[in-house]
């Protein structure tokens, strides 16, 4: 129904653009333009013509504005108007005759006459030549023989030999211009528009004969020469001949060469008129179809600009989460896409409307498979951003012994399935992707309730935690510390603590020895070894715990968790951002994007944060500092703060509470991009 529709609406854009005035326009092809177009105008038998040409080919007839279709009438009109311009005029086909008949009259206009003959006939007839013609080897054997026998004894001829060719020469010369003047005139005489251009011809070709023939007979060893001292040799038996004095040939020659070269169209208007009808229907049918594009392009055009966004979303979507059954369906459709647009450059409609057809079956699908595919990519994002919290704080935890294994072999699963996201991994099914990274999830989340229910950690970790914090509390009341000089205490209390724990312990252990022995009923060797023995593992169990409150003391300053680091952070009102610009510059852009995403993200919770960037100069907030070294800058921050560094490896973070507040993250341009930190920091607990 719709191409009947669309062959109705063409045929009468065609009739429309034949029933009104030409345009070329319509026809020219699309390389070229109406400088390529020329028109020559016309009249023959009262009509009015217009030839036009396109790039030099003749393309169209035109009869009063309008286009010629008929094959006989445009051949009718070229054939007038070639016949006008081309073909010779009576003057000229009369001159052509003069001079062709001069030339023959001067073969015979004077010399010896011989039986009312002269010059080259009376050569003719004394050579016998009349009665002995000389045609072929033997008949001119046999003149020579006759001409030796009759003038032998005024020519001392003692064989034919010396005649044969002199004889056949004169003989076959004057054969030549006899056969070329009788065929000449007869085709003159019987000459029409359909050969003339064949008897000009002919007799153009002739020319060169007919010198040949004229330099044989002038050049005759038979004639009278001038004088004996000009040809010694000559016979003597014929009249002196000098044919065409007054250069009828050349003359000849000249005019056959301007109208045969003037002519040469006229013999191919035929096939010129032949030519025009073929372009014309060419153009006709390039007008069509063009016509037909058009109407093509206005169904196709809205569906292109869809299908154009469905593929660039569907490439987006393969970017992703490769997902064969939309890979599939993208490259049909693509195919599809590609063969309909060049199939309308090429003017080719052949199924056009089942194309057009699939194109919207297939459209529809992709775009289903691409917002099924993008939903489900979406959904696996979740799990695995939800994934990567996780191992952000696992990363900031102290993890041991099996817990410390699982958690390695749980992130080698992580870089398998972030990898099988990808979609140069073609071999992966996105369903069975995305139940994997459900259960790493769920095997996440079990590592951290177990790390998180180990109630003697916990406990240890709260109490070196309580120590340092009243400690912290205690040195800040006395003797207020710059930043460096907290960092410098950081690192130094825990010993410190853990050494005078150490003494006091050992100290009490002595004390209990010695008041245990000074009781002289007691002091017998056996009750002082048993004393000693017991101050020893007192003093064992002093070391042991001494050291273990070291360990926990440092951990909780210097090697916080995540859980530590917020609660600190959670007491101050203010944070900072550090950003250390000593990677690469293309790292330093994605740096500043998750510092601007985690200060939005700390802001929330009415911090007031400052980005201190560290490089030749120390700005904050985009205002810079002058003559502050990197340590001086970096000190200069007197808040809770996270540090920015690069790193090309796989390092976990670096976070101390207490005396120094500090999370130093290390990581590249993904690592910077993801910016875990601050989908971290929005789930954290920091109002203060």
């Amino acid at each position: 129904m719709i191409m009947k529709a669309i062959k109705v609406l063409l045929l009468l854009v065609l009739l429309s653009a034949l029933c009104y005035s030409f345009n070329v326009d319509k026809y020219l092809y699309p390389d070229e333009n109406l400088t390529d177009v020329t028109e020559t105008k016309f009249t023959v038998n009262d009509a009015d013509y217009t030839l036009i040409e396109i790039n030099s080919e003749k393309t169209f007839l035109l009869k009063g504005g309008e286009l010629v279709l008929d094959v006989d009438e445009i051949e009718s009109a070229m054939h007038d108007q070639y016949k006008l311009q081309y073909y010779p005029s009576d003057k000229d086909i009369e001159e052509v005759r003069n001079l062709l008949f001069d030339f023959n009259e001067s073969r015979h206009d004077e010399g010896m006459t011989f039986r009312g003959t002269k010059e080259e006939n009376a050569c003719w007839y004394c050579l016998f030549l009349n009665i002995f013609p000389c045609y072929d080897e033997e008949t001119c054997k046999k003149a020579a023989a006759v001409f030796c026998m009759t003038y032998a004894e005024g020519q001392a001829c003692s064989s034919y030999e010396q005649f044969y060719e002199p004889i056949k020469d004169f003989s076959y010369a004057h054969n030549d211009l006899e056969e070329i003047m009788s065929t000449s005139f007869y085709k003159l005489d019987n000459m029409d528009e359909e050969n003339t251009y064949e008897t000009l011809i002919y007799i153009q070709e002739s020319i060169p004969t007919i010198k040949t023939s004229v330099t044989l007979i002038e050049g005759s060893i038979f004639r009278i020469p001038e004088s004996i001292t000009e040809c010694p040799t000559c016979y003597g038996v014929c009249p002196r001949m000098d044919l065409d004095k007054e250069q009828s040939i050349p003359a000849l020659e000249t005019k056959l060469s301007t109208l045969l070269t003037k002519m040469g169209p006229f013999a191919e208007y035929v096939s010129i008129s032949g030519s025009i009808m073929n372009n014309t229907e060419t153009r006709l049918d390039y007008l069509q179809k063009t016509t037909e594009r058009d109407l093509y392009l206005i169904k196709f055009g809205p569906l292109e600009k869809r299908g154009m966004t469905a593929m660039y979303e569907a490439n987006q979507s393969l970017s992703n989460i490769y997902n064969s059954s939309l890979a599939s369906t993208l490259n049909s459709f693509t195919n599809l896409h590609n063969d309909i647009n060049q199939s309308l450059t090429d003017l080719n409609f052949t199924d056009m409307d089942y194309k057009l057809a699939q194109y919207n079956l297939i459209l529809t699908k992709l775009e289903n498979q691409t917002s099924s595919t993008n939903e489900l990519y979406g959904e696996i994002e979740t799990i695995q951003d939800q994934a990567e919290l996780i191992v952000f704080m696992l990363d900031a935890r102290d993890l041991e012994g099996d817990l410390a294994d699982e958690y390695e072999e749980l992130k080698q699963k992580k870089v398998e399935l972030d990898y099988n996201l990808s979609s140069t991994n073609k071999a992966a099914s996105v369903s069975d992707i995305k139940d994997s990274y459900q259960e790493l999830l769920s095997s996440f989340t079990a590592l951290k309730e177990k790390q998180d229910e180990n109630l003697v950690l916990d406990k240890l970790r709260s109490f070196g935690r309580k120590v340092n914090s009243n400690l912290d509390e205690l040195i800040e009341s006395a003797y207020p510390l710059t930043e460096s000089e907290k960092q410098e205490y950081a690192n130094q209390f825990p010993l410190y603590i853990s050494i005078i724990n150490l003494l006091a312990i050992s100290s009490l252990g002595i004390i209990l020895y010695l008041i245990s022995i000074s009781n002289l009923r007691l002091r017998t060797k056996q009750m002082v070894l048993l004393r000693t023995l017991a101050l020893f593992l007192f003093l064992c169990v002093g070391i042991v715990f001494s050291v273990g409150f070291y360990f926990y003391l440092d951990k909780t300053t210097n090697s916080a968790d995540f859980q530590e680091f917020a609660i600190a952070l959670s007491d101050d009102n203010s944070t900072a951002i550090i950003l250390d610009e000593s990677g690469p510059a293309s790292s330093y852009d994605y740096m500043k994007g998750c510092a601007a995403e985690l200060k939005s993200v700390l802001e929330e919770y009415n911090k007031t944060v400052d980005i201190v960037e560290v490089n030749s100069l120390c700005s904050v907030n985009g205002v810079a500092y002058q003559g502050m070294s990197k340590t001086e800058c970096i000190n200069s921050v007197d808040s809770p703060s996270f540090m920015f560094k690069y790193s090309s490896d796989d390092k976990n973070p670096d976070v101390s509470a207490i005396f120094l507040t500090q999370m130093t993250l290390y990581g590249d341009e993904v690592y910077y991009s993801k910016c875990n930190i601050a989908s971290v920091m929005k789930v954290a607990e920091l109002e203060g």
